[in-house]
């Protein structure tokens, strides 16, 4: 593996303090990936889009030499890096961090294994001109789309609408 293809290691935070040690970081100067998704969470007839870390307590940063590792741990939100027992980073592959960035979308969120339905399953439509109503998975058509069967004034209809707008 060359110099070139293991630059990036990986930064260990404490519970829930992924952003606060990401925005230290950040500003400090560092170059940093920190995948993230977003999800829509339902409860108590409330809609919410909340964005999760990927890999909880972990991100990614770039080591360029130019910063010193040991004032890694004085950062707000960090616990450490992941490292080897006498201190030397353990790092990434370059390709590993390339095939997540090419799962996100256009808004820097990646996007989450999409087959999380089989057909017969009874879905919900949590968005839309269909929100609130149940349904029955049919089939997915790509990536983002799927065809479901709601049951509306009277008869079933066939209908395709985004994966993002369904829900167990």
């Amino acid at each position: 593996m060359k110099k070139t293809d293991k630059n990036w290691f990986c930064i260990y935070t404490n519970p829930r303090e992924e952003n606060l040690a990401f925005n230290e970081l950040s500003n400090k100067g560092w170059r940093l990936y920190f995948p993230r998704y977003k999800r829509t969470i339902s409860h108590a007839r409330k809609i919410e889009e909340k964005i999760y870390p990927f890999f909880p307590r972990y991100f990614f940063a770039l080591n360029n030499n130019y910063f010193s590792l040991t004032s890694l741990k004085k950062t707000r939100g960090l616990a450490n890096y992941i490292h080897y027992y006498d201190g030397t980073p353990a790092y990434v592959n370059n390709d590993v961090i390339n095939l997540l960035k090419t799962r996100e979308d256009q808004n820097g969120f990646i996007r989450l294994n999409c087959k999380r339905f089989n057909r017969g399953n009874k879905v919900f439509v949590i968005k839309g001109t269909f929100k609130k109503l149940s349904a029955i998975f049919l089939v997915q058509n790509d990536d983002e789309r799927a065809k479901v069967m709601l049951e509306f004034m009277g008869r079933e209809h066939i209908v395709p609408m985004p994966l993002d707008y369904l829900d167990r």
